[in-house]
């Protein structure tokens, strides 16, 4: 038995937590002074889960380490069945004088800056000159379908952008003529000498989507695309409503792994280059690919929440990416660390 620490899944206080192994799995069990028991699986493969407790290292880590997350906006050109942000197309947009200001008081030089969709701002390069000249690298995360115009691009870069993250899932997940304007951005984000951060696939299935995701990347390798990470991520139960059969990280790398053997193609894990159960990376085909799914309330375990990229979706608080999506799950539904912020 492991004790440690996570949130109750009702009122998102934090409570202690025991972790136990039942019939091969990994189970928590935690209580609530006001809510009482809950029992949830953390993972499906107890010795996976032990084999993936390792410290992060290597450049990539180091990468996210010095990255904050500060979203400029609720609004999204997409609506995406699983999306941990909720996005409001009819939320107003904080200046951006508050955005900058929130950029300046983050923690590490580098930012970030995401959405929901950062592109749904007009007003998004002169965030990033307010940011450049604040004296922080500043980068932006995005779906890519805006960038497809090469215009955009260039007011972007003219004002000191650094790099880019994109989203590029599949044409399943999205549909052909977005993901063309997907791959229309990465083109244009190429051609315009910006760093290409994290290029990451959403996967609604281990069949098909993860076959068309991991073949995807294996032709950007191909043609000398090579982002800081590649990265799988099956949806979590955080921010849009999760309805799908709940998956865990060793059965995404067990995915992996069947279609690496069933190709002839080489496959490792590399447990050490992952940092915790909740991402790990492996070699698909001699290609480094980071496979996340995201914890919830239900299953976190705080002691992975430690390392970045950090983030900033709740006002005067800093903390790692999930763990602050999380907790605005809980905000939302009127819960902050134990209190009640609006009726029941």
């Amino acid at each position: 038995m492991t004790i440690t620490a996570s949130l109750c899944p009702t009122c998102y206080r934090e409570v202690e937590a025991r972790l136990l192994i039942r019939d091969s799995a990994v189970w928590m069990h935690k209580s609530c002074p006001v809510h009482g028991e809950t029992t949830a699986m953390v993972e499906r493969d107890a010795l996976f889960w032990r084999i993936c407790q390792q410290p992060a290292s290597g450049y990539s880590q180091a990468v996210y380490d010095g990255i904050s997350l500060i979203e400029v906006t609720d609004r999204c050109n997409l609506a995406c069945r699983h999306c941990y942000h909720q996005p409001d197309n009819q939320a107003r947009d904080r200046s951006a004088a508050w955005v900058v200001a929130k950029a300046m008081a983050a923690p590490t030089a580098t930012v970030c800056l995401m959405g929901a969709e950062p592109t749904m701002r007009d007003d998004l390069p002169a965030i990033v000159e307010g940011v450049r000249h604040g004296g922080k690298v500043p980068l932006i995360y995005t779906n890519g379908i805006r960038l497809a115009e090469r215009a955009r691009v260039a007011a972007l870069v003219a004002a000191g952008l650094d790099g880019v993250s994109l989203s590029v899932h599949d044409s399943a997940y999205h549909s052909p003529k977005v993901f063309a304007k997907v791959a229309a951005a990465l083109d244009n984000v190429m051609a315009a000498g910006l760093a290409l951060g994290q290029v990451s696939f959403t996967v609604a299935d281990l069949g098909a989507g993860l076959e068309e995701a991991l073949r995807t990347i294996l032709d950007m390798v191909a043609r000398g695309i090579a982002p800081t990470d590649f990265c799988i991520r099956t949806p979590a139960a955080i921010g849009k409503a999760f309805a799908d059969r709940r998956l865990f990280v060793s059965d995404v790398v067990g995915a992996v792994s069947d279609l690496a053997l069933a190709r002839d193609l080489a496959f490792d894990l590399d447990p050490a280059g992952g940092s915790n159960p909740y991402h790990v990376r492996v070699r698909f085909s001699g290609t480094p690919i980071q496979v996340i799914h995201w914890p919830d309330a239900a299953n976190l375990d705080l002691r992975f929440m430690n390392m970045g990229p950090w983030a900033s979706f709740i006002d005067g608080t800093f903390g790692s990416f999930a763990l602050q999506a999380i907790l605005r799950d809980g905000l939302k539904k009127g819960w902050w660390q134990g209190q009640r912020l609006s009726p029941a």
